[in-house]
């Protein structure tokens, strides 16, 4: 049989160093949907969604978001189907950046995917996956439809 190397999730050495108990049997693979890896590590540690949270931010220097204080001009930078597929709020902006609350800080492609979007720097602030996705659902409610969609031509605006 051969032995095929897993390569950790990125909540498992942030629950290592923080300590938890539990910690250090941990083995989630990378490729782990991550509120799934969210949920196996609170599981296996006895922490609670907001205390993982409390410890991620801790681990990577950042705030701890606060999801009840989004700006609602700063949602209109980021479309609803972004927020859906990267499960983040924007939750507020000045002229050069964007504070986005995630549950993955570690994200490449969100950072890039918000900053070509927003034109702004992107500041994670961090939050529970099941957290974000009901803020999300809340400020984008799925039948928003695209903003952007030209809606069609009725005869009356075609001159007839």
């Amino acid at each position: 049989m051969e032995f095929k190397p897993v390569i950790q999730h990125w909540l498992v050495p942030v629950v290592q160093a923080a300590g938890l108990p539990g910690a250090d049997e941990l083995s989630i693979d990378s490729e782990t949907e991550l509120a799934g890896a969210w949920d196996l590590v609170g599981m296996a540690t006895g922490t609670s969604q907001d205390e993982l949270a409390e410890r991620v931010a801790t681990h990577y220097r950042l705030a701890v978001a606060d999801l009840s204080d989004s700006d609602p001009h700063a949602r209109r930078l980021i479309p609803g189907v972004i927020a859906r597929k990267r499960n983040v709020v924007p939750l507020r902006y000045t002229e050069r950046a964007l504070v986005v609350a995630t549950a993955d800080p570690v994200s490449m492609e969100a950072e890039s995917e918000l900053h070509r979007i927003s034109s702004r720097t992107v500041q994670f602030e961090i939050a529970p996956p099941e957290s974000l996705a009901a803020a999300v659902r809340k400020i984008y409610p799925e039948d928003e439809g695209l903003r952007h969609e030209v809606p069609p031509l009725t005869p009356e605006a075609k001159g007839g």
